[in-house]
């Protein structure tokens, strides 16, 4: 069986699609660094001081 496959022309395609896949990467490890942060609050039982930390981290 032959597949036909396009190949874009321009690296503007191929870098919209990197940049996309990045931008996509990128807000995954976001999503992670939080619920790791969540855990680790939880974990040592962070309440009161949870709002300096984050604004210390910038979170």
């Amino acid at each position: 069986m032959i597949y036909n496959i396009g190949v874009p022309k321009s690296d503007d395609v191929l870098n919209e699609i990197v940049r996309r896949d990045k931008t996509e990467i990128e807000e995954e490890i976001r999503k992670l660094e939080k619920e790791i942060n969540e855990l680790v609050f939880e974990i040592y039982g962070v309440t009161e001081e949870r709002e300096i930390i984050e604004a210390e981290v910038g979170s």
